[in-house]
């Protein structure tokens, strides 16, 4: 069994170790959910936006649940087998590269031991896809790469109420009509 971790501790592993073995600067790992595309990114500057350049190399990821028929509770210890995808997309000039490398990363031997560690198995990693997007009138080059893992949560459950908590809440409302 894998150690239990939370869902926050399986984001700071993942972008932990995109970022130690990549070189990618931090500022360019985006968590982007429901966002897309460069201009997404607004970095302020003496209160001037700046956005990437296409020389940069920048990851936008999104962390979601997914199907899986490997979710299960344990209602002793009240631990969750919960499935969820990584999508990274890369973008840039570099995307190709840096995108295969990614790909590479999460089948490496002492990235895959550091995911275990932390409570994070990882169970698929896609084939890189790519396209181009035209935003503003720019065409970026973009690669797609999903990682699916399975993380073990623990689920607390704090004030649980006493038994008959649940008939209470339940008894019919006398509404009064005037």
């Amino acid at each position: 069994m894998i150690p239990v971790t939370t869902y926050e501790a399986a984001l700071i592993a993942l972008r932990s170790t995109i970022l130690t073995y990549t070189g990618l600067k931090n500022e360019f790992l985006l968590n982007g959910d429901s966002l897309y595309g460069p201009d997404v990114w607004k970095m302020l500057t003496d209160l001037i936006g700046e956005a990437p350049e296409l020389s940069d190399t920048f990851v936008v990821f999104e962390f979601k649940e997914i199907p899986s028929e490997t979710y299960a509770v344990d209602n002793r210890d009240l631990i969750a087998l919960a499935p969820y995808g990584l999508f990274l997309k890369v973008y840039g000039d570099k995307c190709h590269t840096f995108a295969h490398k990614l790909a590479a990363l999460f089948k490496y031997p002492a990235a895959v031991e550091y995911f275990r560690n932390n409570g994070i198995k990882i169970t698929d990693t896609s084939t890189v896809g790519s396209l181009n997007e035209f935003i503003n009138n720019v065409r970026w080059p973009r690669c797609d790469v999903e990682i699916d893992v399975l993380c073990n949560f623990k689920i607390d459950f704090e004030n649980t109420p006493e038994t008959g908590f649940a008939e209470q809440i339940t008894e019919p409302v006398n509404i009064i009509k005037v």
